[in-house]
C-alpha cells in the first residue's frame, strides 16, 4: 500500500507537468504579473538587518549592526572595482553607476550610525562600547571611501572621458598596478574586520607603509616621463597625479578600518 500510495502520488505530479507544459509562457507571464521582480536599484537600498526592537540586548544588536557594516563595505568595495574598468575603458555609464551607487552607501551609512547611535541609550559594558565606537569608525571611513570615489576618481574618469585624454602605457600600467594594490588593501582591511583578526590588521598597517613608499615612487617615475616630454604624459599629468592621490586617501582610511580591529582607532 505505501508503494502504491508513492507511486501514485509521482504518477499525479507527471501527468500534472505534460498538462501545463504547452502552457508554460502563459503561466510565466502570470507569474510575473502576480510578482512583479523589484525595481531596479531598490532591492539593496537601505538597511536589511537593523530592527529597533533588537535594541535592548545590545550584543544583538552589534552584531546586526555588524551585518550592515560588512554589506557596506561591499558596496564601496564593488565601487572600487568598477572605478578602475570604468577609468581604463571609458565607460561613461560605468562611471556614473559607481556614483550612483555611493547615494545607496550613504543612505546605508545614515541608517546604520543612526542604529548605533541609539545603543547609547542602553546600558553597555566597556567592551561593548568599544565594539559600538569601532563600528561607527569603520562607517566613517567606509563612507569617506565611497565619497572619494564619488566625488573625486570618478569626476576625473569623466574629466577623462570629455577630453578625450590617454595616458601613456607607461602611465596607465602604473596606476592599474597601483589600483588594485589599494583593491587588495581594502579588501583584506575588510575581511579583518569582519573576523576581528588582529595579526591581520596589523599585516594590512605594514602593507599601508609599503603602498605609500609605492607612491613615492610612482611620482618619480611620472616626473621622469615628463621630462621625457612623452606628449600622453603631459596631456594627463593632472588626472594620473590626482588619481594616484586619491588612491592613497582610500589607502589611509583602509589602514584606519584595519586600527579599529587592533582597538586603537581613538
Amino acid at each position: 500500500m505505501p508503494r502504491q500510495m508513492a507511486n501514485a502520488h509521482t504518477l499525479f505530479n507527471v501527468v500534472l507537468m505534460l498538462a501545463l507544459l504547452p502552457f508554460v509562457a502563459q503561466v510565466a507571464w502570470l507569474l510575473q504579473k502576480l510578482l512583479p521582480a523589484p525595481a531596479a536599484g531598490t532591492e539593496s537600498d537601505g538597511a536589511r538587518y537593523l530592527d529597533p526592537v533588537t535594541l535592548s540586548p545590545p550584543l544583538l544588536a552589534l552584531g546586526q549592526a555588524t551585518r550592515e557594516v560588512l554589506r557596506l563595505a561591499d558596496i564601496v568595495q564593488s565601487m572600487l572595482r568598477d572605478s578602475r574598468i570604468a577609468l581604463e575603458t571609458d565607460n561613461e555609464q560605468l562611471a556614473r553607476e559607481v556614483k550612483r551607487r555611493d547615494d545607496e552607501a550613504d543612505r546605508l551609512e545614515r541608517e546604520i550610525r543612526s542604529f548605533l547611535t541609539q545603543m547609547s541609550e542602553s546600558r553597555l559594558t566597556d567592551e561593548l562600547t568599544q565594539r559600538q565606537l569601532g563600528l561607527l569608525y569603520a562607517v566613517n571611513d567606509l563612507e569617506s571611501i565611497g565619497d572619494i570615489l564619488d566625488k573625486n576618481l570618478m569626476e576625473l574618469t569623466l574629466k577623462k572621458i570629455r577630453g578625450r585624454h590617454t595616458f601613456s602605457d607607461g602611465g596607465w600600467r602604473e596606476i592599474e598596478e597601483f589600483h588594485r594594490l589599494i583593491e587588495h588593501l581594502l579588501e583584506r582591511a575588510v575581511s579583518a574586520l569582519a573576523a576581528g583578526d588582529a595579526e591581520l590588521a596589523a599585516e594590512v598597517t605594514e602593507e599601508h607603509d609599503q603602498i605609500a613608499d609605492r607612491e613615492h615612487e610612482l611620482q618619480l617615475a611620472h616626473i621622469g616621463r615628463l621630462n621625457e616630454g612623452t606628449m600622453e604624459t603631459i596631456d594627463t599629468s593632472d588626472i594620473h597625479m590626482d588619481v594616484v592621490s586619491n588612491l592613497s586617501r582610500i589607502s589611509s582610511h583602509a589602514r584606519m578600518l584595519a586600527q579599529v580591529v587592533r582597538g586603537d582607532s581613538q
